[in-house]
């Protein structure tokens, strides 16, 4: 990492490394979203908007940019896919957000996040209200206390004391075209 920047990889389509070559800065739509997860977009919605909730909190919102970016410090998490393109980026740190990445997968279960013994006892809790699993809280408007609870316990994907960069991930709101410096 120099001074200010931040090296980080992320798979995207081949379009938007052409627009990047134009000149373009890239952003992300939440249509984009609905198309490539089509019915269980909801979720990544919901996980989606956390995450960009908190972005928000902390680095100024481009116009025009609706979600995140995905991006892995660690070069092997990325694949290339399709008619995809790895990029690797060199981009302010002060425009990343930076979170455990084995934390996130649970957010996109739109699980709840604690110690084993907090979330054995949250599990507890739905199922004596008849729950049997995470989803239902976030499908119906009946739980507001137990979905209250699952997206507090989220913050602690920010915590990223004792990771090693093989575990982080970060999210931005734009690429710009200046900052990539490599393709594979």
């Amino acid at each position: 990492m120099s001074e200010g920047k931040i090296t980080l990889w992320t798979s995207q389509d081949v379009r938007v490394y052409q627009s990047l070559q134009r000149g373009e800065t890239y952003t992300v739509k939440k249509e984009y979203v609905k198309e490539k997860f089509g019915e269980v977009a909801w979720i990544f919605l919901e996980a989606y908007g956390y995450l960009g909730k908190m972005a928000a909190a902390q680095m100024e919102q481009p116009e025009g940019s609706e979600s995140l970016i995905w991006t892995f410090r660690d070069r092997k998490w990325v694949k290339k896919e399709g008619d995809s393109v790895v990029m690797k980026l060199e981009a302010p740190v002060d425009q990343v957000l930076l979170f455990n990445l084995n934390k996130w997968n649970k957010i996109l279960n739109l699980s709840f996040i604690g110690e084993a013994r907090e979330e054995e006892q949250f599990a507890s809790e739905l199922a004596k209200m008849g729950i049997k699993d995470t989803l239902e809280v976030f499908r119906s408007s009946f739980y507001p206390v137990q979905k209250r609870k699952i997206i507090d316990s989220w913050k602690s994907v920010f915590d990223l004391q004792g990771i090693s960069d093989e575990y982080i991930q970060g999210g931005l709101w734009e690429i710009q075209p200046s900052w990539v410096t490599e393709v594979l």
